[in-house]
């Protein structure tokens, strides 16, 4: 890909943002029929469940994650993923550390998401998943890149730092 050896060559913010966007139109058919980000969050093995998946909302009532899926999929006009983490001794001290506080936060925290983000408080969606500490999954295995090593998150196909391909195997 002729992209790819821009970014190579060249390696910034104009040569990298011509590669992803051809990647993309490459394979956006293929992008589009799989599972979203929010499948993800909701099924990782760092996932606190509640049922079947760890996703939760802000109406209390229970998701079904292929209904949010089809919607993410379908839906044209902007998604917004936002990660918000807390350090361990963080979420311990603020009180945080169990699933049920921090859903509770989340929720109660829905209108001044919505202003901040100049969205009217009934046209937001918000999805989010809670997850285990770093020292309860020390164990786990991690999945990295086989050209340079970095780890990578599970589901992509292709290193966000050197643009390998990446297989499912995870190293030990």
């Amino acid at each position: 890909m002729h992209e790819y050896e821009d970014y190579l060559s060249s390696p910034n913010i104009g040569t990298a943002s011509e590669f992803i966007t051809r990647a993309v139109e490459d394979h956006a058919e293929y992008l589009m029929s799989k599972k979203t980000y929010a499948d993800y969050i909701a099924t990782s093995p760092r996932a606190q469940r509640f049922g079947s998946h760890g996703l939760f909302t802000d109406d209390g009532t229970e998701i079904k994650l292929s209904s949010v899926s089809d919607e993410l999929n379908s839906h044209t006009g902007n998604v917004w993923t936002a990660i918000v983490l807390l350090r361990c001794e963080d979420s311990e001290r603020l009180g945080y550390d169990d699933s049920i506080r921090w859903r509770d936060m989340l929720r109660g925290q829905r209108d001044e998401l919505a202003k901040n983000l100049k969205i009217a408080p009934e046209n937001l969606r918000w999805f989010a998943a809670d997850s285990d500490s770093p020292s309860d999954i020390a164990d786990e295995a991690i999945l990295r890149c086989p050209s340079c090593k970095n780890e990578v998150s599970a589901g992509i196909s292709f290193c966000p730092k050197c643009g390998a391909k990446i297989s499912s195997e995870k190293d030990t």
